[in-house]
C-alpha cells in the first residue's frame, strides 16, 4: 500500500479508507478496466450467445491479465475479504448477467446456472491449470457439449 500510495500521491490512509490491501486495489483496477469489455452480448440463439460470452472473456483476459487473475483466485483463498469481495465484485455480477441472458431464450434459472457451471468450470480450469489453449475451437466445442 506504501508503494501505491507514494506513485499516487495519496496518504495510506486515504487508501485504507476504500480498500483494505494492495490486492483489493489491484482487483478494483483490473475490473474497472475489464468490466467493459465482457458484458453479454445476445447472439442469434443460445449457443451462439455463449460462445460470444467465453471468446469475449478469453480476449479481455490476455496473458498478462489471466495471470494477474490466477494470483487473485489465489490470494482470495487465504484473505476472507478478498474472496468475498471476488465473489461480489466479480463472479456475481457476471452470473446473474449470465442467468438474464440464458433466460431471454426461454432456459430456467436452474438450468442457466448449470451451463454456466460447466462452462466456466471448464473455462476457468483450463486457465488456472494451463495446461492447453483456450482457443474458439476449443470454446465452440464446450459449448457445443454443454448447450
Amino acid at each position: 500500500m506504501e508503494a501505491i500510495a507514494s506513485h499516487s500521491g495519496v496518504a495510506k490512509t486515504t487508501l485504507y479508507r476504500r480498500w483494505n490491501s494492495a490486492a483489493a486495489v489491484v482487483m478494483d483496477a483490473f475490473l474497472s478496466e475489464l468490466t467493459p469489455q465482457i458484458a453479454y452480448r445476445t447472439g442469434q440463439d443460445v449457443r451462439q450467445t455463449l460462445v460470444f460470452a467465453l471468446e469475449d472473456l478469453s480476449a479481455a483476459l490476455d496473458a498478462p491479465r489471466r495471470k494477474l487473475l490466477r494470483h487473485m483466485i489465489a490470494a482470495a483463498q487465504s484473505c476472507s475479504v478478498l474472496e468475498q469481495a471476488f465473489w461480489d465484485r466479480w463472479i456475481a455480477p457476471r452470473r446473474q448477467a449470465g442467468k438474464e441472458a440464458l433466460e431471454q431464450f426461454g432456459i430456467s434459472s436452474e438450468e442457466a446456472e448449470l451451463t454456466l457451471d460447466l462452462l466456466y468450470g471448464a473455462f476457468y480450469y483450463r486457465m488456472l491449470i494451463p495446461y492447453a489453449p483456450i482457443t474458439s475451437t476449443w470454446i465452440q466445442k464446450i459449448v457445443d457439449q454443454v448447450s
